[in-house]
């Protein structure tokens, strides 16, 4: 991967920038996502990008997820809430390794 994936950089500004994938434009509102990460300093931007990415990953699941399931009720709507998508997000993914070495599956 390269180290300036989803980075952008005018006049020594650094930006992130991303396309939004087709299921997911309904819940953004947009084509592609961007915007400045008011760093001149390219580890700073780097460091930055990998929290925008987990935030945005995260509504993306959210947004897949409300795609693919019905609409929930208001007593629900915490499930929606993007720092319990982005923790069950963060949880599934340090549960990868473990999956490889045991053979096992969640699905």
């Amino acid at each position: 991967m390269s180290d300036t994936l989803h980075l952008g950089r005018r006049d020594g500004t650094y930006y992130y920038r991303r396309r939004v994938a087709d299921f997911a434009r309904a819940a953004t509102g947009a084509d592609v996502i961007r915007y400045s990460l008011r760093t001149y300093d390219k580890k700073r931007a780097l460091k930055l990008r990998e929290i925008e990415e987990i935030k945005w990953r995260a509504k993306f699941e959210a947004a897949s997820t409300s795609v693919a399931e019905p609409r929930r009720s208001a007593a629900s709507s915490s499930a929606n809430d993007p720092v319990d998508v982005a923790r069950d997000s963060v949880a599934r993914m340090d549960q990868r390794p473990e999956q490889r070495t045991t053979g096992s599956s969640t699905k």
